[in-house]
């Protein structure tokens, strides 16, 4: 019995997919062997399942390939053998022609001219044979190859109890499908929101078209990155001087601590169900997997996009200043953690008041009620640095080192912004450093990486100056390093 089946539903990845076939089938009561229509050759056969219903039973599933000496395979591949073999003579014609030892040297000068004058002529009529001899090789080498492409046969012996009809399923993994994120921003610091579109591109080279089947992605989380630059501790550390019998290394700096404002831009694939939804997200524990709504299409070697979810969540927009990494200011949005779709995977592209700004990523922030998105510099909000260092030597038994760091601010737009200025103090590496700032007691500070915060609003075209120091003291029989 040969049962033929038609593409019910296709389950991709980021690489490769699950597609189930279908039919209906009358059983007879007992065993009976079948041929379910074929699969692509090169399938892992470790996948392949054919499930069943009305309490028949499968076994012993197979695919079917042909023999070695498949008789119409035999035939193409021996047919291609011998017009090869006919083209290496013609080659090999040439070849004597262009030497010219085609005549005896017996041979009169009138009859010498004669072959000379033809040479040309029959390179030519060989030309043309070695054309046709082509054309017919490269079309057998095609019907060949459209012969091993053919579409293998899965046997199996199944089981009825009785006299039934029953649905039978044929399900194996092909890795030629795959999708990936698509995904768009839409940020309006005017309207206080962002927009979260996710989308997916779906290609198959299945070799058969996917005609009204239902679709579901699974997804892993891939990487992405464009961050606005990390919070990096400052220490300070004696360092020991150097002896003409002993060179000691230089002391091992600590691990330097990354701050929970670092905007790693790993971004989580799949989608969220929207307002309007276009799929169920159904419940996994090792990956999303989102049901897309309806039937669709997927033509074999084309891509389709289709919207995974449309999202828009409320976002408090700020500039973020970090002077000792970077002399741009970078606009960020400020999102509830909870609300960010699940589905915002791969690259992302980013719009700004509906102007597009790039490609950017997005972490979801998991341990804070607030993920922090980067939408890049912000050429508007200037700022001018200027660093004075006073080092004072003591009569005492300790050296001083007073830095004052000063910033002027400029904010170059037509409306209000709110900022976050992010400066650092030093963290002492040795109990005889002391290290102290009277920004320390004003709040916002974290002693343990020495990261201060000043948030504040600029107006339209205000222009502000802001000064942090801090003083450094230490033995004065020694010497300190800064990292």
């Amino acid at each position: 019995m040969i049962i033929k089946t038609k593409i019910t539903e296709a389950s991709v990845y980021h690489a490769g997919c699950t597609v189930k076939k279908t039919a209906s089938v009358r059983l007879q009561k007992g065993a009976q062997r079948v041929s379910v229509e074929g699969i692509r050759p090169g399938i892992d056969e470790r996948t392949i399942r054919i499930l069943l219903t009305n309490g028949c039973t499968c076994g012993n599933v197979r695919a079917v390939y042909p023999s070695a000496e498949d008789g119409k395979k035999k035939e193409i591949t021996d047919r291609i053998g011998r017009l090869k073999m006919k083209r290496a003579n013609k080659v090999f014609q040439q070849t004597l022609l262009r030497s010219k030892e085609v005549y005896s040297s017996r041979e009169g000068l009138e009859n010498k001219m004669q072959i000379i004058m033809g040479i040309d002529a029959r390179m030519d009529e060989i030309d043309e044979e070695l054309l046709k001899l082509d054309e017919q090789i490269a079309e057998l080498e095609e019907e060949l190859q459209e012969q091993e492409q053919a579409p293998v046969p899965v046997e199996a012996d199944l089981y009825a109890p009785c006299d039934t009809e029953t649905q039978i399923t044929l399900e194996y993994f092909d890795d030629c499908a795959s999708w990936n994120a698509a995904n768009e921003i839409h940020a309006s610091a005017k309207d206080g929101n962002i927009r979260f579109i996710s989308k997916a591109r779906i290609t198959q080279d299945t070799q058969e078209d996917w005609q009204d089947v239902k679709l579901s992605l699974l997804s892993s989380v891939p990487g992405a990155w464009h961050e606005i630059p990390a919070f990096r501790t400052s220490y300070v550390s004696i360092r020991e001087e150097m002896t003409a019998n002993l060179r000691p290394s230089m002391p091992a700096p600590k691990m330097m601590m990354m701050d929970s404002m670092s905007m790693n831009a790993t971004v989580a694939a799949g989608a969220a169900m929207s307002a309007v939804p276009t799929s169920v997200r159904v419940d996994n524990e090792t990956a999303a997997h989102y049901e897309m709504e309806g039937l669709h299409t997927v033509k074999k070697d084309e891509t389709i996009s289709l919207i995974v979810s449309d999202d828009v969540i409320e976002a408090e927009f700020e500039d973020i200043l970090m002077p000792h990494a970077s002399d741009t200011a970078y606009l960020s949005a400020r999102v509830s953690s909870e609300d960010i779709p699940d589905g915002m995977g791969g690259m992302t592209a980013a719009y700004l008041e509906g102007v597009y700004i790039g490609m950017i990523g997005i972490e979801k922030d998991d341990i804070e009620e607030k993920t922090v998105i980067s939408l890049g510099e912000d050429e508007s909000l200037k700022l001018k640095t200027e660093k004075k260092v006073f080092n004072s030597a003591s009569l005492l038994k300790n050296r001083k080192k007073s830095v004052t760091n000063s910033y002027t601010l400029r904010n170059e737009k037509g409306h209000p912004v709110s900022v976050l200025l992010i400066d650092r103090v030093p963290v002492s590496s040795s109990k005889q450093i002391t290290i102290e700032s009277a920004e320390c007691a004003k709040g916002g500070f974290n002693d343990r990486t020495g990261r201060l915060e000043r948030r504040f609003t600029m107006e339209p075209k205000q222009q502000l100056q802001m000064t942090f120091s801090y003083e450094i003291s230490w033995p004065k029989d020694k010497k300190i390093s800064e990292y």
